[in-house]
């Protein structure tokens, strides 16, 4: 009940609900931990599917923009003359090298992670919603999450994402 609010709805549409109350807040309100949402395969599934349709987006500061479609237990790569992507599906790696000198690289997981951790459960109803951003020395990198199944105790993970990059050099 109160992960469905979390997901479609606010808190204070919750009468019972103490004021400024967060997901974070159940031990200390209920008693007991959120134990997550559960979709049919373990409780900790993290799955997102964009809702929007049409956007338009600024990419004036973007070097490149890389369409990815991902199933992680594969190991792929994406690349053009000048710059490649690699996913290492041993190390859930994404690699980011240009002329193959690596510039960037994330865990995966940490990716999804810090994406769940944005989004809280939500649905992706915006552009906006959709995005994450990634600051590195020489590279900034911008994800527009499309869609994420990720359920660390088993195979057939996905992630579909357009990146932006722009190479400080």
């Amino acid at each position: 009940f109160i992960n469905y609010f979390d997901q479609f709805h606010e808190f204070k549409d919750i009468k019972i609900l103490p004021e400024g109350f967060e997901i974070d807040d159940m031990e200390e309100v209920f008693g007991f931990k959120n134990f997550g949402y559960y979709y049919g395969s373990s409780y900790n599934v993290i799955r997102y599917h964009d809702n929007y349709e049409d956007y338009v987006i600024d990419i004036s500061e973007y070097t490149y923009m890389v369409n990815v479609n991902l199933n992680l237990d594969e190991s792929k790569k994406i690349q053009s003359d000048k710059i490649e992507i690699r996913y290492d599906s041993k190390d859930k790696k994404l690699i980011i090298l240009q002329e193959n000198i690596q510039i960037a690289d994330i865990l995966v997981e940490d990716l999804i992670n810090d994406y769940h951790k944005k989004q809280k459960g939500r649905s992706i109803e915006t552009i906006n919603d959709a995005i994450i951003e990634y600051d590195f020395n020489l590279v900034k990198l911008k994800f527009i999450i499309k869609n994420v199944y990720y359920d660390e105790s088993r195979f057939n993970n996905y992630l579909e994402f357009k990146l932006f990059i722009n190479i400080i050099i």
